[in-house]
């Protein structure tokens, strides 16, 4: 089985069958995250569900579903119940299409305009809170009527489905974040449809699923941040040790296009804000050379955050690239033509993405576009400099190499901090920072922009907190959202980007709430929740004097508890 848009070699090497993902739903999920996602549909969605929680296994989510009944958008007592994190929305192919040939000829402009308010007023209609909604919706959707001139026509069906899918690409509710899904045309089978009334064909269920499950994997805050690239047979064709950097396959020569392409592909990620690194068994000298010599490079040495070419192991050197930027391995992609290299990196970073390119590299764009590895949570305008800041964080790492002691090194930063009020401006900012911080968090509650509105016009206390030293701007990298009781500070939310773990900010941080509480003569109390990944906020909390029971801390302030840092405000 392979689905029509993607020749079978490329479909085999991406995707599980649907048979294969059911499976999955006899295995054990017990140690998996869990979260909570209602399908509503006017389309069989069964086989969805199957093919949804298989997939979640291999993403280790215990994805539990609860299925409305066909047709029913509304909210149920069961639903309600159910209390989901997410909802599906899924408006089938032909139930529109329907609507849309009943739709008088006079009302058929504002047919988008109809359909648009009715999903409005569906998620408007909800008593609980989902975080996320997604909503699924075919993306192409030609019945033909007036042939190529359905683009243009805004009498034609499909023309009315790309202006509801451009309207929903903006829209924006107060409550939730929203996805959406892109379902191609050749998802939709006929004759399984008419006998099942499921719209997305066995064949598309694995395509579907995966893709859905990269998008809420991103709004859980596992987005990929960072691709680690080989550079012989990878960014070129040939090896410059040697051939020499005038003889590679790149631009007009051999297959050179087809890695000039690569190449493109990879800025536009660059461009987007994904982290560029270079890791290349080679001289330096002599694979900076095609860098600065060859005339068809596409990728400059300045796109890169790191450039690490020398004769260690990839492991060595991934290791040393994971650690001098400070990120996770799990927000990692891995990229390399020669699969022993592949191998070597899977075995020693389980957590790495390690994609198993096609043998020819003509197939490798449409292999890794298919996998939507790099679905962002939502994106911002600091998310375009983020190859720039992990290239000053390179920098303090050597820095710090070259200073005696850490103190030195902290002193030497000459770090300034400002606290800023969470405002229209440093809102999305704080929502982004909360969906995308796994280990410096306190709760692992993940409030929407909507959300924290809310609470800072209610009993809260916002703030937001940027960062910059000798090497540049960090921009907003903690956050934090107090309730503000008659007799305590309860912190809500307490989180930090990774990438300024170990440079006092936290304990800049602590000392606001600390001379906020001594001011107004409360408590601090800090519910912590642990996950797998937030250890280290339980550590810091006993570090700074706080008291635990049962994973509640206190403490009663006075000036002894003020922290000492190097930060300057």
């Amino acid at each position: 089985m392979h689905h029509k848009n993607l020749p079978q070699k490329v479909f085999l090497l991406l995707f599980m069958d649907f048979l294969s993902l059911k499976k999955n739903l006899r295995k054990d999920y017990s140690a998996f995250q869990s979260y909570r996602l209602a399908i509503l549909a006017d389309a069989e969605m069964q086989f969805l569900k199957q093919a949804l929680r298989g997939t979640a296994y291999e993403n280790k989510i215990d994805l539990q579903i609860f299925k409305g009944n066909l047709g029913e958008f509304f909210e149920t007592a069961q639903l309600k119940k159910f209390e989901p994190n997410g909802v599906l929305l899924h408006y089938s192919l032909p139930e529109l299409k329907r609507s849309f040939y009943q739709t008088p000829l006079h009302e058929r402009q504002n047919f988008y305009a109809q359909q648009l308010n009715i999903i409005k007023r569906t998620i408007e209609s909800f008593s609980f809170s989902p975080q996320h909604i997604f909503i699924s919706i075919h993306e192409i959707a030609s019945d033909e009527v007036y042939g190529q001139h359905g683009f243009q026509n805004e009498n034609a069906f499909l023309f009315q489905i790309l202006k509801i899918r451009q309207e929903l690409g903006r829209f924006n509710p107060d409550n939730a974040v929203v996805g959406l899904l892109n379902i191609g045309n050749s998802c939709f089978n006929a004759p399984f449809y008419y006998a099942t009334e499921c719209d997305i064909s066995l064949e598309a269920m694995p395509l579907v699923a995966h893709q859905f499950l990269q998008m809420l994997n991103a709004r859980l805050g596992k987005m990929i941040k960072c691709v680690i690239v080989d550079l012989d047979n990878t960014l070129w064709g040939g090896i410059v040790g040697d051939d020499g950097w005038e003889n590679l396959e790149l631009g007009s020569l051999k297959r050179g296009k087809v890695f000039a392409d690569f190449q493109l592909w990879l800025r536009e990620l660059k461009n987007r804000g994904i982290v560029l690194v270079v890791c290349s068994k080679n001289e330096d000298s002599t694979a900076k050379e095609v860098f600065e010599k060859h005339p068809d490079m596409v990728l400059g040495l300045e796109d890169f955050a790191m450039f690490v070419a020398n004769w260690k192991t990839k492991s060595e050197n991934v290791h040393h690239i994971l650690a001098s930027l400070n990120i996770a391995d799990e927000h990692v992609v891995f990229l390399d033509d020669n699969i022993a290299e592949r191998e070597l990196i899977k075995k020693t970073f389980p957590k790495i993405t390690v994609p198993n390119l096609p043998q020819d590299p003509s197939d490798w764009l449409l292999f890794l576009q298919k996998q939507i590895l790099f679905e962002p949570s939502k994106s911002s305008d600091e998310d375009k400099f983020r190859t720039e800041k992990y290239q000053q964080n390179a920098m303090r790492k050597l820095s710090q190499q070259d200073t005696a002691n850490i103190e030195s090194y902290l002193k030497s930063l000459e770090m300034k901090a400002k606290i800023l009020p969470i405002d229209s401006y440093s809102l999305p900012r704080v929502a982004q920072l909360l969906q995308r911080t796994n280990q410096f968090n306190l709760r692992t509650v993940r409030h929407s922009e909507h959300e924290i509105g809310k609470m800072i016009e209610g009993n809260f206390l916002g703030f937001a907190f940027s960062l910059q030293d000798k090497f540049g701007q960090e921009g907003i990298v903690s956050a934090l959202l107090l309730e503000n009781e008659a007799n305590n500070f309860i912190i809500d939310t307490w989180v930090m980007s990774c990438r300024v773990f170990g440079r006092g900010l936290e304990l800049l941080v602590f000392n606001e709430i600390v001379r906020l509480a001594i001011l107004h003569k409360k408590k601090i109390i800090a519910k912590y929740i642990p996950s797998s990944k937030n250890q280290l906020v339980k550590e810091k909390l006993k570090e700074m004097g706080m008291t635990e029971k049962n994973g509640v801390f206190e403490l009663l302030p006075s000036e002894i508890n003020l922290q000492k840092h190097h930060i300057e405000l």
